[in-house]
């Protein structure tokens, strides 16, 4: 295993709140900084997707370490292709995938999903940059809410007339049954968040197929 530390000299967390910190929409104490309380659950979700665990100790007072163990590499490299052979496909094809979200902790947890499929993020904090990414993008997972008067189905309305037929995943912490039945007709996926690795996953495969 592979193992990184990452430590603090914070507040620290008790231990009969550790269990509750990976939950949806879980924020501890009162903070100064914005936040949904998604981050730690989306990287438990990437991380175990990788064959992966997060250990957390912590001692109140004093600071906490998060440990992340990943799996090695095992068994010898690939040979080296012969000399004019040609490179096996991949299984699936690589994509080019637009994030647009403002909490630059889901922009960053979602590139390095992606990047562990195979594909290839650009990532955008809004919708002029956005605008400027999507030309070389073959889809797109926006979220709802992004701080400003455009949301994400706007944004994506918006693509779509400058990029007509750009698949698109609306990803949103809203629980609300109507905006779901909106994007389905504007054919526009649904993701709930923290989202799932393997939802992220079945909508890029639908794109690629």
């Amino acid at each position: 295993m592979i193992r990184i530390d990452v430590v603090d000299s914070g507040v620290g967390i008790a231990a009969d709140q550790i269990g509750t910190i990976f939950g949806e929409f879980t924020r501890l104490g009162a903070l100064d900084v914005e936040g949904l309380g998604l981050g730690l659950a989306l990287a438990r979700r990437i991380v175990r997707l990788l064959g992966g665990r997060i250990e957390v100790r912590s001692v109140p007072g004093k600071g906490s370490r998060f440990s992340l163990l990943m799996p090695a590499a095992t068994g010898p490299a690939a040979p080296a292709p012969a000399p004019g052979a040609q490179a096996p496909l991949p299984a699936a094809r690589g994509l080019a995938v637009l994030v647009v979200d403002d909490d630059p902790m889901i922009v960053a947890a979602t590139e390095a999903l992606l990047a562990s499929l195979g594909h290839r993020p650009l990532a955008a904090a809004e919708g002029r940059t956005a605008r400027k990414l999507a030309s070389a993008a073959d889809a797109a997972l926006v979220d709802f809410q992004l701080g400003t008067q455009e949301d994400g189905l706007a944004l994506i309305a918006a693509l779509r007339r400058e990029h007509p037929g750009l698949p698109a995943a609306l990803v949103t912490a809203e629980d609300d049954a109507s905006l779901a039945t909106r994007a389905a007709m504007l054919d526009i996926a649904f993701i709930a968040k923290p989202a799932a690795p393997e939802a992220i996953s079945a909508f890029l495969a639908r794109v690629s197929g």
